[in-house]
Order: C-alpha cells, then structure tokens, then sequence
C-alpha cells in the first residue's frame, strides 16, 4: 500500500473518531480533506452524508458567524429545540443577512420539517440569489424529497452561476436518472467528467447508467476508470461484478465481488451477488448458513442495503422473505414516478391494445414459450404490440414474432421515460412485462406508468415488489391463495398453468445417440439440465445417494462453465461417488437439444428454483420429471407443469419422498418406460400444450383487468374459470 493510500486511511480513522463523539465540525473537517483529493472517496461519502444536514457545508462568513457556530453545535449536541429557538432569533437579528436563513433552513430540514426548510432556502436566494451553495443544498433536499424535476431546476440554476461545478452536473445526472431520462443523464455525467476528470463517483455513476441502457462495454469502461482513480470503491467494484455476471463473465464477476466484500463485509448487494456468483459455479464452501444470515438483515433505503431479487430464488426458498427483497430493491432502484402525470382518458376501446416489452425476441427461452401464442392472439378483439429493447437480432424467433404481431417497436436507444411515453401515445391499454428483475429488464419504464394496466408475467419468477405493477399472471398451483400475501401484485389464476408454450416447436428428427452424448449404452440415465446456479448442496446431496444407492446409474448434467464442472465433480468424490458418472453436456440447436432428451431416463428437478422452460421442454420431449413442491414461485414452477400435464403423481411434497419417487423409477425400468408412454399420451391430451385455450384464457384475463379498471376500481385478484 502506497503512502497516500495510508495517509487517506489514518484520516478516515481519525473522522470516524469525531463523529462518534460528535465532534462533527472536526469530522466535516477531515472528510472534506479527503474528498478533495478523492472527490468519489465512498467513505468520506458516506461519512459526510452522516452529519448533521446544516454542518456538511461550511456557514458563509457574515456578521452573525460566532452565533451560527454556537447554534450549529447546539443541534449537533441534540439540543434541537434550543438551536431552533436560537436560529429563529438569529434572523431576527440579522433579517437581511442570507447565513442566519439557511442555518434556519437547515434546522428545520434536520427536524424534516421540510416544507418550512424550504421556505428559508428560498428566503436566503432572494437575498442572495447568486448563492450556488444553497441553490445546490434546495436541489439536494427537493432530491431527498423525490421532486427530481425541482431538483434539476435548482442544479441548473446553480451551474448557471458557477458552470465549472462538476458536482452540480454529478446530482443532476442523478436526477434524470430518477426521473428514467437516462439520456439527460450520461449528458450530465460526461459534463460533468470534462469538468472534473478525476471524480470516481461521476465515472461509476455514468457507467451505472450506460448500464440501464444495456451499453455494457462502455459501461465496463467507465466503471474501470473509476476503480483506477479509486481502487476501493466499493460500489464500482459492485457494478462492474454485476454487468459481468450479465455478460456471463464469471470469474471477473467474482472477482469484483470478493473484493467488494473484503473492502465492505456490511454490505448486502454485494455479499449476496457474491453468493449467488459462487452458487453459478457450485463453490458452496462459503454457502454454508447462508439463509439464515441473509435474513438477519433487515432491507434498508441505500444501495448497500438492497438484494438484486433473481439473485436469491435458487439461494432461498421462502415467499416472504423474496417479497421483502423485491420491495427494498424497487424502492431505492426504480421509485414510482408521476414525471408523466395523470394517463389520458380512452374509453372508446374497440379493441384492446396490449403490448409485451422484453429484450428477449430472438432464440432465446422466452420466445421459445410466446411465439405461438402471439400468431393466436384474437386481432378482432385485440391489438398487438411488441416493446423490443434488446440487441437487433435478425434470427429465425424474431422474424417469426415480426410477422406474428400487428406493431413491433425497436427502443434499444430510447430510454425508460421516453418509453413509457411512447406507450402512452399510442394508447396502451395493457402493458406486460416480460422480463421483471432478470437481467436487461427495464423497470424503469414501469415505474413511469407505461399503461393504465401493468402486469408482471413468465419472465421473472416472483413478485416485483412494486405498487405500479397491478397483475401478476399465475395458476392455483405456483401462487395458491394462502400465498397471496406475499405478493404485491393482484394475483390472477389461469385456470391449468400460468405457463404458454408453443405447441408447434420443433423436435429435430436427427438421431441423436448415447454414444453421441457421451453416456453409457446400458446405464440408467438421470438427467437435469437446469443451469448450474441452480443446483444446491442439499439437492446434490439426494443425487449422489441416488447414484451410490443404484447401480451402473449416471447424472446428466448441463454445463453452465468450466468451474462448475470441475466443482461438481469434486464434491460428488467428497460424497464417494467416481466423478465419471458426472457427464456434461453442451450447449446445441434448440431442435436437436430437445431430441437428445431421448437418451435419458428420468429427469431430476431442483428444489430451491425449479426447471421452468426446460421442464416444459423435457416433458415436449417425452422425458418425465420429479420435482418437489417449495413455498415460492420459482420452487413450484415444475409442479405447474407436472399437474397440468396429467403427472402430479411425480410432484413430491418433501425431500425424502422426492428421493423415494426417483429411486421407485430407477429400480423398476418396466415402471418407468410406462410412464414415458403415459407422458406422451398427455401431451397431445392435457392443457399444457394446448395453446390455442391458453390464447383463449389469458385474452379473458386481459379484459376482465380492463373491465374493473374503466368502472373506476382498483385492481382485484381473481380465477380464469
């Protein structure tokens, strides 16, 4: 460590020193020194943002200074009536003088008695309008208030009086991006670095934007220049860990997120994205009691104290806790905005406008599920939208959504609030979103209210945790009503599962051999080629026991990554199980993986988050699951599917008997071909892939959301009969 770094660090120490005594002046003192050498030090940040509101900027010299400092230490003491009663008399003294106003100002802010604070800060402008401080401090407080527009007012009434204010550019890229103007906001930021080229924060923040608008390498880029101005940037080395893990970079994402544990132990987002990244690679080492030390911390209102949502579904199977994290995360990340005010008015509805937004319409597993179901649609009774804000990609999904839907709308380069208003003028009845808190979702045009009717569906499973969102499509099984209560949304129940398929994929007729796969010619086959993140020890545990307790037996798995095959197959050795029964297979053509399901024998589901697409795809394939039924929407996805398809004899309630069920199967081969036969029979019988009923059911949904909405009444739950 240089000797910078270790002067920085006795200075941090020594701040911390006085603040816990309250000595907040010589506090505000050393953390200022700090920030002006490393303006996006994080823990000078956070040190400043802990002190009293009226002593984090220094009090203008004036005639009533002496008085201000007395006043200033009283509140600081906690004798706030006394530091009231005294400021009060100060502007008395002094009523032409604009210190003694905000000092007053700043009382009352600390008493959140804001609308009176805001009233002196606007009485100390008209003595002083040229004071950018207190232009900058009203900004701040309208911020703290979520009045981003009066916020971005002040700022830029601030920057016209002093232009070369980096930090002035830094909070109103903060604002727009709040408002969803990310536009606006990398405008700002970019400003904001030509100002000022070595602020950490700026660079992290840009980076953090460029995110939202899924402009990943220039995001990485900028998150890297912050690291290089400020290497412990807790909050950088966050970022940058999490557009890693969306690109699919494991080891750098873990990397990021070790060193922002090690730097930050407290911090939340970043002990859980790390827990999550080493469960992508199977490294449970450091997963042991990891439920119950995340549920020790209660959510808070700052980043550090959020959880990315889909990072705890295959970590924790609990419907309240999931519903906590989705709510802490929607409230600091994406804030209800009424930047677009009121919806207009469209009574005259001939036919229903719906749309679906997604970044996902192309070969990917989501349109794998919707292609049929947007060709079925009913275009007397509905019109159809597509959102798409994902890559351009010409492929053989996206041309068949192009001639499916009526309207398909690029805006990839427009950000959520231009979005959202988008949507409102073309007079969007229903908007549904398929993507939620996975990653690339775009919640942010959600939170903007894109439509009058906002629904959350297939793509994340569990609540969004936000009151904008008023639907979540389900089925009695996924969210029985007894559940209800640990989701935000209004629950509407599709009468078999909540999950479209499309009846017409294709199963490639290419033969497809165990030689082919790798896997023995007369072996029993149990398979699961669920991702790798969602396989736990405990899961595990059963397979390996299946494999010792059945003879010549393998385990099919997916390779996710290097790391977690070679993870995978140390731990069935601790678990005395040869890893060569261990046998991975790679990624294919859709068409052709399907057909490979052929040379398995029973599919083996995950607990915590279950097979979803690729349930349904083994059971297209004839390949019959065992799963057990968990308490969360992700943990009862593949009992959905099971029920619906005729097999809800093989949804197990308890781990013991999910391991009963699977082992039955293995030792009576006669018993387990019978129930591929029975499979194969239900397919073409049951609802599961009866797709044009499932058009049929959720366009009834769809009107009876609309229907309760123009009488005027709020959203209900209600059952698809």
């Amino acid at each position: 460590m240089s000797g910078k770094s270790i002067s920085v660090d006795k200075t941090l120490r020594r701040a911390q020193k006085h603040l816990k005594k309250r000595e907040y002046a010589a506090a505000r003192q050393l953390f200022q020194a700090v920030l002006d050498k490393f303006p996006g030090n994080s823990t000078a940040i956070a040190g400043m943002s802990s002190l009293p509101r009226m002593v984090q900027l220094s009090p203008r010299d004036n005639q009533g200074q002496q008085q201000i400092d007395s006043i200033v230490e009283l509140f600081s003491r906690g004798y706030v009536s006394e530091a009231l009663e005294q400021a009060l008399s100060l502007v008395q003294q002094f009523p032409d003088m604009p210190g003694p106003m905000v000092l007053l100002a700043s009382i009352y802010e600390g008493m959140e008695q804001n609308q009176s604070a805001i009233q002196y800060f606007k009485n100390a402008l008209e003595l002083n309008p040229a004071d950018d401080s207190t232009l900058r401090r009203l900004g701040n407080l309208y911020f703290k208030l979520g009045m981003y527009e009066a916020a971005i007012d002040e700022y830029k009434s601030a920057l016209k009086i002093n232009p070369n204010n980096y930090s002035n550019y830094n909070n109103l890229g903060v604002a727009y991006s709040n408002l969803g103007n990310d536009l606006e906001a990398v405008a700002s930021y970019k400003r904001a670095i030509e100002v000022n080229p070595n602020s950490a924060q700026v660079y992290n923040n840009l980076g953090a934007t460029l995110n939202n608008l899924a402009r990943d390498e220039e995001s990485i880029a900028y998150y890297r220049q912050a690291l290089a101005l400020m290497p412990d940037y807790v909050d950088a080395h966050c970022n940058l860990g999490n557009v890693l893990l969306g690109l699919g970079d494991v080891d750098g994402s873990i990397i990021h997120f070790q060193e922002a544990v090690k730097l930050d132990k407290d911090h939340l987002f970043a002990r859980s994205s790390l827990y999550y990244q080493l469960g992508a690679v199977c490294d449970w080492g450091q997963l042991s009691g990891i439920s119950d030390s995340l549920k020790m911390f209660e959510f808070g209102s700052v980043v550090s104290k959020i959880v990315q949502p889909f990072t705890m579904l295959a970590l924790i199977d609990d419907g309240l806790f999931h519903l906590r994290v989705s709510e802490s995360y929607s409230a600091v990340k994406y804030r209800a905005s009424d930047k677009l005010g009121p919806l207009p008015d469209r009574q005259d509805v001939k036919r229903i406008r719906i749309a679906y937004f997604s970044a996902d319409f192309h070969n990917h597993a989501t349109m794998y599920l919707m292609a049929e179901l947007f060709e079925l649609h009913d275009r007397d009774r509905f019109e159809v939208h597509a959102f798409s804000y994902g890559l351009d990609v010409k492929d053989q999904m996206r041309e068949r959504l192009l001639d499916s839907v009526e309207y398909f709308h690029d805006v990839r380069l427009m950000d959520n609030i231009q979005v959202a208003e988008l949507s409102r003028s073309l007079g969007i009845d229903i908007a549904i979103d398929l993507k939620g808190h996975t990653t690339y979702g775009r919640v942010g045009i959600f939170s903007n209210r894109a439509a009058p009717i906002q629904v959350n569906y297939l793509g994340y499973p569990g609540t969004m945790g936000a009151p904008y969102y008023d639907y979540i499509l389900a089925d009695s099984v996924v969210i029985p009503p007894e559940f209800y209560r640990f989701y935000s949304e209004k629950v509407v129940a599709l009468p078999n599962s909540y999950q479209v398929n499309d009846s017409t994929r294709k199963i490639s007729d290419k033969f497809i051999s165990r030689a082919d796969c790798k896997l023995p010619e007369n072996a029993f086959v149990f398979c699961c080629f669920n991702d790798n993140r969602k396989i736990t020890p405990e899961v595990f545990d059963v397979w390996m026991r299946l494999l010792r307790n059945v003879d010549n037996s393998v385990l099919w798995l997916f390779k996710s990554n290097n790391l977690a095959e070679d993870n995978l197959r140390k731990e069935a050795l601790s678990r005395s199980v040869d890893p060569g029964r261990l046998i991975f297979a790679e990624r294919m053509p859709h068409a052709e993986h399907l057909a490979r399901h052929r040379c398995a024998d029973l599919f083996l589901d995950t607990f915590n988050f279950n097979a979803h697409t690729t349930a349904s795809d083994a059971l297209w394939a004839g390949l019959p699951i065992i799963t057990r039924l968990g308490e969360s929407f992700a943990s009862r996805v593949c009992a959905s599917l099971l029920n619906a398809v005729g097999l809800s004899d093989l949804i197990a309630q308890s781990v013991e008997e999910y391991e009963r069920l699977a082992l039955g199967l293995a030792m009576r081969p006669d018993d387990c071909a019978a129930l591929r036969g029975r499979l194969q029979a239900n397919v073409k019988l049951t609802a599961l892939y009866d797709a044009v009923t499932f058009a049929r059911d959720i366009e009834t949904s769809y009107e009876k959301m609309l229907e309760l909405y123009k009488k005027g009444l709020p959203p209900e739950s209600f059952n698809i009969t």
